[in-house]
């Protein structure tokens, strides 16, 4: 038993010295029962230690002591001391070390991780001064650029500041856009807008962050995820900026009605017409389409109470879809209920409103 766990610690002799270990823990123990046995003849009659356990365990421990600092010996005399002694001797094993424990993959894996984490630290640490940070926007070194803007400090910003981080973030933009870097550009422009507020003020970096936004966000409703992972999404990129809230809802609501059930559109297509009703999405027939889709669904459901809201809001470019809707249902169902009162709010008359 001792030789195989010998054997087997010459082995793994490239993880560590584990003869070396063994020899000395072994032989520290044999001492420490010798001393123990010793002790023990003094105060317990010889017949009993002499039948005891204590004897037969020096023997075996002392035995795994001199295998395992035979081991230790010679493979410190051996070709091969760091794969161990057996390594020496049996070709082929030290290929069969390196395919078992990967130490050069496992080296150069970490060498290569320690030389990005010191390259990353080196450059946390190096603080750049708004004329070097003209010289990287020269170079048309775009990600540097917003990267090292932050060195400079809050109070400090002024409008070259300012020019540099709008001009910088507009062209880092359209540098991942132009390489098909989609995923990237959203992520880089979602943090980017949401750290310096003051880019609403640019509104071709608006204008692209939109773009890329609203890719993004038909890139999530293409995905077989349910509508609701996409919504969080939708409503931060959506009230980002209070100006183009009317726009980007409408448009949300548009790509929510092609790439999923018409009546997905109509939280956006509300958040569009909260301020108004806009001509431009009251007349949209994406926004007709699904008040249409949710008008004659379940009273209880939310999104067939708000079709039956937003058509009221629109209801002059609505009224012909409403009227067949109405003439469709039966007389005196909720929806024909409901829609007879809403005629009548907008002095519009129905034959079935009597």
């Amino acid at each position: 038993m001792a030789g195989a766990v010998a054997a087997a610690a010459d082995f793994a002799s490239p993880l560590g010295d584990f003869s070396d270990y063994l020899s000395w823990g072994t032989g520290a123990l044999c001492l420490a029962l010798l001393v123990y046995w010793k002790t023990a003849r003094r105060k317990v009659p010889q017949a009993e230690v002499e039948t005891s356990l204590i004897p037969k365990a020096i023997v075996y421990c002392a035995t795994s002591a001199i295998i395992f600092g035979v081991i230790s010996i010679s493979k410190a005399s051996a070709d091969t001391p760091k794969e161990g002694l057996l390594a020496s001797y049996i070709p082929g094993l030290i290929g069969l070390q390196k395919a078992i424990f990967r130490l050069e993959e496992v080296t150069k894996e970490m060498n290569v991780k320690i030389g990005k984490i010191e390259t990353e630290v080196s450059q946390l640490k190096k603080i750049y001064t708004i004329e070097q940070i003209q010289k990287l926007e020269e170079q048309e070194i775009w990600q540097d650029v917003v990267t090292h803007l932050e060195d400079i400090e809050p109070l400090a910003r002024d409008e070259e500041w300012q020019r540099l981080l709008e001009n910088s973030v507009f062209q880092h933009l359209k540098d991942l856009e132009r390489r098909q870097e989609l995923d990237l550009a959203a992520e880089v422009a979602d943090k980017t807008f949401e750290k310096y507020k003051t880019l609403k003020r640019s509104e071709r970096a608006m204008k692209l962050r939109n773009k890329i936004g609203l890719r993004n966000l038909e890139v999530c409703l293409q995905a077989s995820q349910p509508l609701r992972d996409c919504h969080p999404l939708s409503i931060r990129f959506i009230e980002y900026d209070e100006k183009y809230r009317t726009e980007l809802g409408l448009a949300t609501g548009i790509l929510t009605t092609y790439h999923r059930f018409h009546r997905g559109g109509l939280p956006y297509f509300a958040i569009a017409l909260e301020e108004a009703a806009s001509p431009a999405v009251c007349a949209n027939e994406r926004f007709a389409l699904a008040v249409q889709n949710a008008l004659s669904g379940p009273e209880s459901d939310e999104l067939t109470q708000l079709s039956r809201q937003l058509a009221g809001k629109c209801f002059s470019q609505l009224k012909s879809i409403l009227a067949g809707e109405l003439a469709a249902a039966e007389k005196r169902s909720p929806l024909a209920v409901s829609l007879c009162r809403m005629f009548k709010q907008h002095q519009a008359k129905h034959p079935k409103c009597k």
